[in-house]
């Protein structure tokens, strides 16, 4: 019971870290390295520990287990003989969880991004600010995050990727990034969904983004397994309806001025007389066709 920690290296010398939480209530959660996240039942049989997914069948293990102490832990994978080699862990992980209706949802998201800006970007440039929090659903129920930071100097954004027990960095290209800072406080995605979605069978969250718009301020946007989607002001906490991006303002925009051109085309050409309209000529492509308009059939081509 409680929570354990391996470090391996693969044939290549490339490090992984895998955590492990058995909990007392029979479940158990494993977050991997590379996407591989697992959650299911456990049973315990003498020194036997059988791990049952709740995810993919292929993920669950029959195990022999062997400690030493109460901080050491090898588990031997049935009925294969591979060893893994497990340490007691008080590894904290990279951001809270909240239970909800939807899930166990990344939490407390305004304390992680003062943490990362102040932490990570400042060291990075300066000027930077914070322009976007994304989350995605990598694997039933596991979440990873990205910060972006926007430097105006270098024109280049820090994007901080986040799992629970892992970090990662890249520096892009800024000149077609979102450039406009996000609010030094916004309110938290799982207390704007709990409220408002309260007791709705939407499945769990997909993806959901917050990002700043010149008519709205910071809004979150997102969907669930579900397709629903929804948009909040990270403000207030209002649900806005409608376009909140301009885009299908714009749009309809050009399309009004597109339509008002070739209406005064229309106007112009319908304005004009009859003997000033111009005419294509009639193409004849063969010689009796040519001859019955009365026309003279020369070199391949009609003469008219």
């Amino acid at each position: 019971i409680g929570q354990w920690e391996r470090l391996y290296e693969d044939d290549v010398g490339q490090k992984y870290l895998e955590v492990l939480q058995i909990d007392e209530d029979g479940t158990y959660v494993k977050h991997g390295s590379g996407g591989f996240n697992d959650r299911g039942q456990y049973s315990v049989r003498g020194d036997s520990i059988d791990f049952v997914s709740g995810l993919q069948e292929r993920y669950s293990r029959k195990t022999d287990a062997h400690f030493s102490g109460d901080d050491q832990m090898q588990l031997v994978i049935q009925p294969f003989g591979l060893k893994e080699d497990w340490v007691r862990s008080e590894r904290l992980p990279n951001y809270a969880l909240q239970k909800t209706d939807f899930g166990s949802l990344p939490a407390k998201l305004p304390d992680l991004m003062k943490a990362v800006y102040a932490g990570t970007a400042q060291m990075w440039q300066p000027d930077a600010v914070p322009t976007v929090m994304e989350i995605e659903e990598v694997q039933d129920g596991f979440y990873e995050l990205a910060l972006r930071f926007y430097s105006p100097s270098r024109d280049e954004v820090l994007i901080f990727q986040i799992t629970p027990y892992q970090t990662s960095t890249l520096i892009a290209d800024g000149s077609r990034a979102v450039q406009s800072p996000l609010a030094a406080t916004f309110l938290d995605l799982p207390d704007l969904l709990e409220a408002a979605f309260q007791d709705s069978p939407l499945g769990p969250l997909k993806r959901a983004r917050i990002v700043t718009y010149d008519n709205f301020g910071p809004v979150w946007t997102g969907n669930f397994a579900g397709r629903q989607g929804f948009q909040f002001s990270a403000n207030t906490g209002e649900i806005i309806q409608g376009d909140i991006t301009g885009y299908i303002a714009d749009y309809e925009a050009d399309w009004a001025k597109a339509s008002e051109l070739w209406r005064n085309i229309i106007e112009q050409f319908s304005a004009k007389p009859e003997e000033d309209l111009y005419s294509p000529p009639i193409i004849f492509f063969s010689p009796d066709a040519c001859k019955q308009a009365g026309h003279e059939w020369q070199y391949g081509h009609c003469n008219n």
